[in-house]
Formats: C-alpha cells, sequence, structure tokens
C-alpha cells in the first residue's frame, strides 16, 4: 500500500503541475523532500515493526489472536513465520493509516498552499502591468 500510496501522490502532483497557469519551481523542490522524506520514513517504521515483532517473539508474548491465525494457516508447521509475516502486515497497516498517510497529506497541502500563493501573486502581477495608464495601446 505505501509504495501506491506514493504513486498516487506523485500522479496528483504531476496532474496539479500541468493544470496550473503559473508554477512555482520551489513546488517541485517540496515535492523531491517530501520523496526522500518519505522513503527515509518507510524505512525507519520498517525496522520499528521488525524490533517490535522480534520483542515479541523473544518474549513469547504473541498476540494470541493473530498466533492462532497463524497456526491455522500455517497448519501448524513453521507458525511463528507465519505469525511474523501476519503481524507485520497488521502493524504496517497501523503505520500507513497513523502516519504514511498523514504525511502525505500533509505535504499535498503545503504543495497546494504554495502554488495557489504564487499563482495568485503572478496573476494580480499581471493585472497590475495591464490596468492603468497608456499601456494597454503600447501592446500592438
Amino acid at each position: 500500500m505505501d509504495k501506491s500510496l506514493f504513486a498516487n501522490f506523485k500522479n496528483w502532483f504531476l496532474k496539479l503541475k500541468k493544470s496550473k497557469k503559473y508554477w512555482n519551481s520551489e513546488c517541485d523542490i517540496l515535492f523531491m523532500n517530501a520523496e526522500k522524506e518519505f522513503k527515509t520514513l518507510l524505512k525507519s517504521n520498517e525496522k520499528k515493526i521488525y524490533l517490535n515483532i522480534d520483542k515479541e517473539v523473544s518474549s513469547k508474548k504473541h498476540d494470541r489472536a493473530i498466533m492462532m491465525k497463524a497456526i491455522r494457516l500455517s497448519k501448524n508447521k513453521n507458525a511463528d513465520s507465519k505469525y511474523i509475516d501476519l503481524r507485520f502486515e497488521e502493524m504496517w497497516e497501523e503505520a500507513t493509516e497513523n502516519e504514511f498517510e498523514p504525511y502525505i497529506g500533509t505535504m499535498m497541502r503545503h504543495i497546494l498552499n504554495m502554488s495557489d500563493q504564487y499563482e495568485r501573486q503572478k496573476i494580480k502581477q499581471k493585472e497590475e502591468e495591464t490596468i492603468g495608464g497608456d499601456s494597454l495601446f503600447d501592446k500592438d
């Protein structure tokens, strides 16, 4: 889900960029920084999740519901491995909901605000150039 989440963010960014008449290059920089930070966030969360699962397995304090599901799915063969897979999926979904999606949403809001402010500023500058004086007659 995390890769598709960032892919959707990238597609949204490219569509936004094409839809704007005036584009601030700082938005591109913000997007590139978001990409780097998102990859770092993914790696650090993956490591945290594996460390938490390791603590659970080594202390033998398994999530009982997930352990029962792991035993059922593995047909009692290597249930610990299946437990790790199931627990990782569950914890990864939590991280997606609690960290990845809010991060992407925040970055989208920043990019939108920055591009809208820049576009308003450019439109205002164009209006100021064309309003008043004889500048309307000089455009031939």
